[in-house]
C-alpha cells in the first residue's frame, strides 16, 4: 500500500479551485457521453492481458476479469458460483473432483469452448518453465485432471483442500490459439495483447492510453447490457482524478491512499453515486510469539487494548478502513461478528501487564520484570503509511510504559531477512489471503518457518480447527469450524490486526444496477458488469 500525502502547494490550490467549481457548478450536469459506452478511469497500464500472468498488475487482472472466465466464479461475499462449470461434485474421501462443463459455450473467435481448453491451461502452470506465480506453478503440479469427456473433467488432489473451488475461478485459456507455444513463450506472446477469451466482453482495440472493449453477444451468463467498456490509463491517482473532473470518464476507483480533501472533491456532484467495499488484504502489527515478552499472551493482550485501532484508521487513513479483527475477512461468507473485540482500553492494558509481572515499581518510567525491561523493536517497510502507523503505535504503547524502537527497512529485506526466518520482534506488514477465507498459510503451525504464519503462533486446537476447515467441502460446516477459529483466536491474539482498507466506487447515476460485494482484489467490482445499464438520457447523457 502506498501513501499519497497531500499535494505540494501548487497541488493544493489546483484540488481547492476543483472543490469551489464542483460547489458552484455541478461539472457533470449536462456533460455530453456516448450512451452505449462506460468509461473509467485506472491507475497503471497493462502488460500482459492474460489471468494465469495477471497477479502483479491490477490492469491485467481488471482486463483478465472482463476478458476471460474461469470454472467458477466469487460471488459478492466469496461463495463459489458456478461460471464454465455448470456444476461439480466431489468424491466422498474429498480428493477428486468432476466438473460438468456448461454446453453450448464460445470462444470470442467463434471455436467451441471443450474440456481440452480446461486441461490446457492448467498444464500451462503445471509447467517447468511457466513464467507466472511460482505458488501456481507448484499447487498445479500436485493436481491431477483428465478428461472424462468433451464436456466433463476430473481433478484429483493429493490431499483434500476445500479450497480448491475457488482456485478454479482463474481463467480458461483458448488451446487452439496458444498450443504451439511453451509456457515460457507464452509471456511475450501477441496473445497478451489480442486475447480471446469466454467472458462478458472482448478486447477490441489496445494500446498505451487505453483499452477499447465490446460485449460478447455469446457470453455464456448473458449479453452485456451495456456495449462497449473503455478503461483510460494514468499513471498516478492525481492524473485519473482530473480525468474525472473533465468528464472524460463516467467512473473511478480510489483508495486509502488518496486524500480526504480529493475524496470529498470527487464525490460532492449529486451525479454521481459512491460504492464503498473493503479489501480482503489486512494490514497487522506482527508480534514473535517465539521471542519474550510476546510468548505472554497477557503482554500480547495488553498490547491489543493499548493500541487506539479507530484514531489510526480516523486519522492517519481518513476513516477509509475497517477494524480488523479477525483474520478473515468482514463481508465474506466465513466471518464471525460475535467474536471478543479488543476496545481500546490503557486502564486494562495496564492491569494486565502488572498481572504478568511487568511493573513500573520505584518510579521507573519503562516497565521491568526481573531486571529486564520492556521494551522492544518494531520495524517497517518503506511505505509512509505504514511508518506514520508504527510511529503512532510506538507513541501510544509509551502511554502504557513500553519503549518501542522504529528500525525502517527495504521492503525485499523486510520479508527475506526478518518476517520469513522470524528473526524480528514486532513489524507491521500487510496479508493477502486470497480468494478463499481458509487462514491455514497463516496461522497453523506448520507454517511457522515453512509459510506465511510470520508471528510463529502455534496452538493444537487452533491446528485441528485449521485442518478440519479445508477438508471439509460443506460450506455450512466450513463456517462453524472458522467460527471457533476465530473465537480462539481472538483469546490468544497472537498478532494485532490493525484493518482492511476501504475503496471508494465513485461512478455517474446514468450508470444504473451497479453493485459490488467485498473486493478479493480491485478487479472484484467487475464481477457483475454484465447486468450494468446505461440511461439513453440522463446526468450525462
Amino acid at each position: 500500500m502506498r501513501l499519497h500525502w497531500p499535494f505540494l502547494a501548487v497541488g493544493a490550490l489546483i484540488i481547492a479551485l476543483i472543490v469551489v467549481w464542483v460547489a458552484v457548478a455541478d461539472p457533470f450536469a449536462g456533460a455530453s457521453n456516448k450512451s452505449n459506452r462506460y468509461s473509467e478511469a485506472v491507475i497503471g497500464s497493462p502488460r500482459d492481458v492474460n489471468p494465469l500472468l495477471a497477479s502483479l498488475n491490477d490492469v491485467d487482472r481488471d482486463l483478465s476479469l472482463l476478458v476471460f472466465s474461469g470454472l467458477t466464479r466469487l460471488g459478492p461475499r466469496g461463495e463459489v458460483q458456478p461460471d464454465l462449470a455448470e456444476s461439480w461434485s466431489v468424491s466422498e474421501d474429498g480428493r477428486t473432483y468432476q466438473f460438468k462443463l456448461r454446453p453450448g459455450v464460445k470462444w470470442q473467435s467463434g471455436a467451441d469452448f471443450s474440456a481440452d481448453d480446461v486441461l490446457f491451461t492448467y498444464g500451462l502452470m503445471a509447467a517447468q518453465d511457466f513464467p507466472g506465480d511460482p505458488a501456481l506453478k507448484s499447487f498445479w503440479q500436485e493436481v491431477k485432471c483428465s478428461k472424462r469427456d468433451t464436456l466433463e473433467i476430473a481433478c484429483t488432489l493429493p490431499t483434500p483442500f476445500a479450497p480448491f473451488l475457488a482456485s478454479v475461478s482463474i481463467g480458461i485459456l483458448p488451446r487452439s490459439e496458444l498450443e504451439s507455444l511453451s509456457a515460457a513463450q507464452m509471456a511475450g506472446s501477441a496473445f497478451n495483447r489480442s486475447p480471446v477469451g469466454t467472458g462478458p466482453y472482448r478486447l477490441e482495440h489496445l494500446d498505451a492510453a487505453s483499452a477499447l472493449l465490446e460485449a460478447n453477444p455469446d457470453y455464456h451468463l448473458g449479453k452485456p447490457q451495456i456495449p462497449e467498456i473503455e478503461l483510460r490509463f494514468y499513471p498516478d491517482a492525481q492524473s485519473a482524478m482530473s480525468a474525472f473532473f473533465r468528464r472524460d470518464v463516467q467512473g473511478i476507483c480510489v483508495g486509502p491512499n488518496v486524500s480526504q480533501d480529493d475524496l470529498d472533491s470527487l464525490t460532492s456532484s449529486k451525479n454521481v453515486r459512491v460504492f464503498t467495499a473493503n479489501r480482503t488484504s489486512y494490514t497487522a502489527f506482527y508480534l514473535n510469539d517465539l521471542q519474550p515478552p510476546f510468548d505472554d499472551v497477557k503482554v500480547r493482550q495488553a498490547i491489543a487494548y493499548g493500541i487506539d485501532r479507530d484514531a489510526i484508521i480516523s486519522g492517519l487513513l481518513s476513516g477509509r478502513a475497517i477494524r480488523a479483527d479477525s483474520p478473515i475477512p468482514p463481508g465474506t461468507w466465513a466471518y464471525n461478528n460475535d467474536i471478543a473485540k479488543y476496545g481500546f482500553d490503557q486502564g486494562k492494558a495496564r492491569s494486565l501487564l502488572d498481572e504478568a509481572g511487568w511493573t513500573t515499581s520505584g518510579g521507573t518510567v519503562v516497565r521491568q520484570k526481573a531486571g529486564q525491561r520492556l521494551e522492544f523493536s518494531l520495524i517497517t517497510d518503506s511505505d509512509p503509511l505504514r511508518r506514520a502507523i508504527a510511529q503512532e503505535i510506538a507513541r501510544e504503547l509509551g502511554q502504557i510504559n513500553i519503549s518501542v524502537k522504529l528500525v525502517p527497512l527495504a521492503s525485499t529485506d523486510l520479508v527475506k531477512d526478518f518476517l520469513l526466518p522470524l528473526s524480528y520482534q514486532s513489524a507491521i506488514f500487510g496479508f493477502d489471503p486470497g480468494y478463499d477465507p481458509d487462514p491455514y498459510p497463516a496461522w497453523h503451525g506448520s507454517q511457522v518457518y515453512n509459510g506465511a504464519n510470520l508471528a510463529g503462533y502455534r496452538n493444537l486446537i487452533v491446528d485441528i480447527l485449521l485442518e478440519q476447515g479445508r477438508q471439509l467441502t460443506d460450506p455450512t460446516q466450513r463456517r462453524a469450524l472458522y467460527a471457533q477459529f476465530q473465537d480462539v483466536f481472538a483469546k490468544d491474539e497472537p498478532s494485532v490486526l490493525l484493518y482492511y482498507p476501504v475503496y471508494s466506487y465513485i461512478i455517474d447515476k446514468s450508470v444504473k444496477d451497479v453493485s459490488i460485494g467485498t473486493l478479493f482484489d480491485l478487479s472484484s467490482r467487475f464481477a457483475g458488469i454484465q447486468n450494468w445499464k446505461i440511461e439513453s438520457k440522463g446526468p450525462l447523457g
